[in-house]
């Protein structure tokens, strides 16, 4: 059944609703167009295809992106309803929603995939772009827990404490986290204005063969970029499901950062062993509970050192936990006078979480962590990483295995905690 038009006094037919006292300025034309026959544009700049492959203006004299100009000058006319950005996106989500379907996940749901996830245009003295991993997990993990038990740890970024997108770079189709309440989420409408919950979609389901590609930016205000690219396929008869960090190098970049285009010139006064710098990063989110960094005067930070044993310790600690929250965002609040968090601000924890909440330098850091088990269609083995044919432990009911093998495996550090 075609899709329903609309006439505008501007634009003519168009496949969306646009209040007629909108002038289209900062509107990129793609909006305009009918969505059914939407062919994503290469983004100039990347040399990819980014954020559902439309180009968005680049930014006028003043600095400004056309898409913030856009939003100020209009949004008084979208209140009652979406404005034309969302309404286009959600038509190529329902697109896209329908090709996963009938793409389905064949049979590499049970084969590892093996990926390597790089960060660009981060490069070292000698032009080399040097930070990288390489992980091998099964193609029917959830895009979700990927990046929270797998990505999150095996690069060094803080879990649930920024926002993300995946973008799958065959059409730049979103994926994202379901409830977010990470702070910069408000930057989601330059970021494509909407995605598709990464929740319910695998591997195997985006990702078809050896050389797909996603792109996944972590904290949607600095954009930490990162490529996931299929370097491998294995074979079914040599399937395990388990989750293994292969190999990477360089150290991951400090939170908070402003992004690789940043943390380039940044090098360069870490190279000089500036200790300004280097004290900066000691204070950063995802070094300052590293012992070596408590004496940052002393500290020999090497952006180019990447230890694998501490990558796959923490990963191995993310298996054992339950799933981030991501509508309880990790947050920094400052009470005012100094007093305690007021909970009330934010109200009761749903059922099944509770609110974490750490004193820090200026205030506190305050999460929503869960206490109820994970849901099996995004659970993992809690030693191993499998996410097929698990069945929960029968003595707490909280963890879940994939087998007799791994909960033997777990059992001496698990018996302390299960109840039994």
């Amino acid at each position: 059944m075609p899709l329903p038009t609309y006439t505008h006094p501007r634009a003519g037919q168009v496949w969306i609703k646009i209040d007629p006292r909108d002038d289209l300025t900062g509107l990129p034309r793609a909006y305009l167009k009918n969505p059914e026959e939407h062919v994503p544009e290469i983004n100039s700049n990347s040399g990819k295809i980014e954020a559902w492959g439309i180009n968005e203006q680049d930014p006028s004299d003043d600095g400004l992106p056309p898409a913030l100009m856009r939003q100020m000058m209009t949004q008084g006319y979208y209140m009652s309803r979406e404005c034309p950005e969302k309404q286009f996106i959600k038509l190529l989500m329902d697109r896209k929603i329908k090709a996963l379907a009938e793409r389905g996940e064949g049979d590499r749901a049970k084969r590892d995939y093996i990926l390597k996830i790089t960060m660009p245009k981060i490069a070292n003295k000698k032009g080399e772009e040097f930070i990288w991993r390489r992980i091998k997990v099964s193609g029917s993990t959830k895009l979700a827990v990927l990046q929270d038990k797998i990505i999150q740890p095996a690069m060094g970024w803080c879990r649930n404490y920024h926002g993300y997108l995946f973008t799958d770079r065959a059409d730049g189709a979103m994926f994202g986290p379901k409830d977010a309440g990470h702070i910069d989420m408000m930057h989601l409408y330059l970021n494509g204005h909407d995605y598709i919950p990464d929740t319910k979609y695998t591997l195997a389901n985006v990702l078809p063969e050896e050389g797909s590609a996603l792109g996944y930016c972590y904290d949607l205000g600095d954009h930490f970029m990162h490529e996931i690219t299929v370097e491998k396929i294995l074979p079914a008869d040599e399937y395990t499901g388990k989750v293994e960090l292969l190999d990477g190098r360089g150290a991951c970049p400090p939170e908070d950062g402003c992004g690789n285009h940043t943390y380039q010139p940044l090098l360069e006064k870490i190279y000089a062993g500036d200790k300004d710098t280097i004290k900066e990063i000691a204070r950063s989110s995802n070094y300052r509970d590293d012992p070596r960094a408590k004496n940052w005067a002393s500290w020999k930070f090497d952006p180019e050192a990447f230890d694998v044993e501490e990558a796959r310790k923490r990963i191995e600690v993310a298996l054992q936990s339950k799933a981030s929250v991501p509508s309880g965002a990790k947050k920094f609040v400052v009470p005012v006078g100094g007093g305690p968090v007021d909970e009330t601000l934010e109200g009761p924890p749903k059922r099944g979480t509770r609110r974490v909440i750490n004193p820090g330098d200026f205030g506190y850091m305050t999460e929503t962590v869960a206490d109820r088990p994970d849901r099996r269609g995004t659970a993992l083995c809690d030693n191993c990483g499998k996410p097929e044919g698990l069945k929960r432990c029968s003595g707490c009911g909280q963890i879940w295995y994939c087998g007799k093998e791994c909960q033997r495996a777990r059992w001496k550090s698990h018996k302390p905690l299960c109840g039994k």
